[in-house]
């Protein structure tokens, strides 16, 4: 119910526009909604690997495999510079397993410096890498050559004369935040058994 007031002077001078005020009234609805927008769901995990499937790890489904070949695998989150990539080769020459896996996450520093501009890196440290207790890791930041500065690191580890890298990296700025995605996926990291390798005919 609507109610239209003046006094009687007022009224008889604004009678017509309070009429035609009031027939342009409309009740506004406030019932809720029926529907909720959409929400994303979390993607699902999937298994990525090189084509000779000696290892694998899994990521998330939304991303996508940026390169594969036979001994290496890199997987990256679209539309974002998200990097994550893994291989295998001969290991280097060493005493020991754990002072190949420094060598190499060394050399990796070495190319770096040559590659790029204002690289930092910290020294190689001790990690495991799957069940491989005495790899090493080595964390590092440099400019691209559009200027961005770039963040990362790099896991290495060796076992039976194989050596294996995993290497994640993103812009600086997103580093930290890329990590809830880095985190799982070289966790996940595992050398397939000899007999879990399908052989091609």
């Amino acid at each position: 119910m609507l109610y239209l007031s003046a006094t009687e002077t007022q009224w008889q001078i604004s009678q017509d526009g309070l009429h035609h005020l009031a027939e342009t009234f409309t009740i506004l609805d406030t019932t809720p909604a029926t529907t909720t927008p959409p929400t994303d769901e979390p993607p699902e995990w999937v298994l990525a690997g090189p084509l000779n499937s000696t290892f694998g790890f899994f990521y998330p489904d939304d991303w996508e495999i940026l390169r594969q070949d036979e001994t290496s695998v890199a997987v990256g989150m679209p539309e974002t510079d998200l990097v994550f990539e893994a291989s295998i080769a001969a290991a280097p020459t060493a005493k020991d397993n754990a002072e190949a896996a420094q060598k190499a996450a060394q050399k990796y520093a070495d190319q770096l410096q040559k590659d790029y501009q204002q690289v930092q890196t910290l020294p190689a440290e001790k990690f495991q890498l799957d069940q491989m207790t005495d790899g090493a890791t080595l964390d590092f930041l440099y400019t691209a050559a559009d200027g961005t500065t770039k963040a990362g690191s790099i896991i290495t580890a060796v076992s039976e004369d194989k050596l294996y890298q995993v290497i994640f990296s993103s812009s600086a700025e997103y580093y930290q935040g890329a990590l809830q995605w880095f985190n799982p996926m070289y966790k996940s990291f595992k050398i397939l058994p000899i007999e879990d390798v399908i052989q091609e005919p």
